[in-house]
């Protein structure tokens, strides 16, 4: 779509012929030079990325976007926090004998985790991490045996792992639960949220004699579980009631510069999808779109402002690849229903919500059945649908063409040129008026000046019965060569041409895939060569 020339030819050449001649024999005369020196076009569809801006089957522009607004999954709901629990056993006399082989620490740790209302029976782990730091204080070898009866594997296998710890050595490792299935349910397997861990210390089976303790020897464990996040969880969620007040950004209009902009038509669903074992009450309270930059907000207007909303649970389908058979509601917003143009209208910079969830509204009426999987979760989504037919004020369309200005003899410049201009042709297919303008930039993007003295106004292509574009209207712009704007070429590198588009009196009208305003800049001159 884009061409540069990189073409712009001062030529004053001697034929070779004339190298023989004497230097009184030099002629003089006049000849026209034209010579491009850049084209392009600009357009609205290059200012948008192609999987928010599509053409339907007239060619009409389209603005299509799906945003998740909001999102709460396992980790908003079950969050384990890391705990860390430690025990020492210590001989308080001497001369105590030991045999090897026969445990002389035997302890088990119930944790019980705090979930505030959270009863978790199961879980499945997704990743995790512990850390279990093993510390010897006597003066032989001592062997650890550390199992967690709560986990197990596919197999049906507990955690366990063995240790030898040489004499006054502390013996620290990392380790990890993934994939293993959790029962929380403690010993009487009546409880929840409880984990079991065993921690048995011998002397060295592989000893031969009895060893003797001296007094205040021993061993101490301590054992860290931290960043424990379940792949699955079950039990009973609790009955709480949950407030999100945040924001998020709304970037789609960021690379777009208008001043106002009118939308007409349009067409947006908003779905909340519960992928979460659990009832859901739902309360969108406010809704809010902002502009940083001018400071202006507006509140959606809409039937779901502050009305409660109740969501079934979500279904178990217990198949590894689909595990979950989502509960969904979809509302519409309209010209008619709501204001949300207005919300879109003041090109914002992001969006502020407030929501009220309530889990399990009814109680515990699953009877600990309660389940969530990782990454399905209560979303809430936006998808957008917006007609290009629109008011708009101030739309900047532009874009920068790198150039290269050739002359044979620099030094004469100017000097050679008996009259000429550089000529800009246009073509604008859009049925809006533009004021246009060219400016000269350095290799670093620099700007050096305009090419035009004034922004100029280029017409407004016809329209049919139904508002669509009939052909493109020309213009053309001549621009007076002199001095200055041959030095400014020189200097330059690029060239940004700059398109400012309105609608007369916001006038609604269609944009299509094919429109674009295209130019030429091409240089007429007068050039005498001696």
């Amino acid at each position: 779509m884009k061409q540069f020339y990189a073409l712009f030819l001062m030529l004053c050449v001697l034929l070779s012929a004339f190298s023989c001649r004497k230097k009184t024999d030099i002629a003089n005369w006049d000849t026209d030079l034209v010579a491009p020196i850049a084209q392009g076009s600009v357009n609205l569809a290059d200012l948008l990325t192609n999987d928010e801006l599509t053409a339907d089957n007239s060619g009409l522009l389209r603005v299509k976007l799906r945003d998740t607004l909001f999102r709460v999954g396992l980790d908003s709901l079950i969050g384990i926090p890391d705990t860390t629990f430690s025990d020492e056993f210590v001989i308080p006399i001497g001369n105590v004998q030991w045999p090897p082989g026969v445990p002389f620490y035997d302890s088990t740790t119930i944790t019980r985790y705090n979930l505030k209302q959270v009863q978790l029976t199961y879980a499945t782990v997704r990743s995790s991490l512990f850390t279990v730091k093993l510390r010897n204080t006597t003066r032989t070898q001592i062997l650890a045996i550390y199992t967690i009866p709560s986990a197990t594997d596919a197999n049906g296998d507990t955690f366990r792992l063995e240790r030898l710890i040489p004499a006054k050595t502390t013996l620290e490792e990392d380790f990890n639960l993934d994939g293993y299935n959790l029962d929380l349910r403690g010993r009487g397997q009546n409880s929840f949220n409880t984990l079991i861990s065993e921690v048995v210390a011998m002397i060295d089976p592989a000893q031969t004699s009895n060893y003797t303790f001296k007094a205040g020897e021993g061993f101490r464990i301590e054992n860290t579980f931290k960043k424990i996040i379940p792949q699955y969880a079950r039990g009973y969620f609790g009955s709480e009631n949950i407030n999100f007040r945040d924001s998020t950004a709304f970037d789609l209009l960021n690379d777009i510069r208008f001043t106002a902009l009118d939308i007409s038509e349009f067409d947006v669903s908003l779905t909340i999808n519960n992928g979460v074992g659990a009832d859901l009450g739902f309360k969108i309270d406010e809704l809010e779109s902002y502009n940083d930059a001018s400071g202006i907000t507006s509140n959606l207007q809409h039937s779901i402002i502050g009305q409660n909303q109740f969501f079934g649970r979500a279904i178990d389908l217990v198949e590894p690849a689909n595990p979950v058979k989502y509960i969904s509601k979809t509302f519409e917003f309209n010209d008619e229903n709501s204001n949300l143009d207005e919300l879109i209208e003041l090109k914002p910079s992001g969006l502020i919500f407030d929501l009220d969830l309530k889990i399990n509204p009814l109680g515990n009426i699953s009877l600990g059945n309660d389940f969530v999987y990782y990454g399905h979760d209560l979303s809430l989504y936006v998808d957008v649908d917006i007609p290009v037919k629109i008011g708009l004020e101030g739309l900047v369309l532009q874009d920068t063409f790198a150039f290269t200005l050739e002359e044979e003899n620099p030094e004469k410049g100017a000097d050679r040129i008996n009259s000429g201009f550089l000529k800009l042709d246009l073509d604008n297919e859009y049925p809006l008026a533009a004021r246009v303008q060219l400016y000269v930039e350095d290799e670093n993007r620099a700007l050096l000046d305009s090419l035009l003295p004034a922004p100029q106004t280029i017409e407004a292509t016809m329209v049919d019965a139904n508002n669509r574009a009939i052909g493109s209207a020309q213009s053309l712009i001549e621009i007076p060569v002199n001095q200055e704007v041959v030095n400014l070429l020189r200097a330059g590198s690029f060239i940004r041409f700059k398109a400012i588009i309105d609608t007369y009196n916001k006038q609604v009208v269609n944009i299509y895939d094919d429109h674009s305003i295209r130019f030429k800049l091409v240089g007429d001159l007068n050039v005498n060569v001696q």
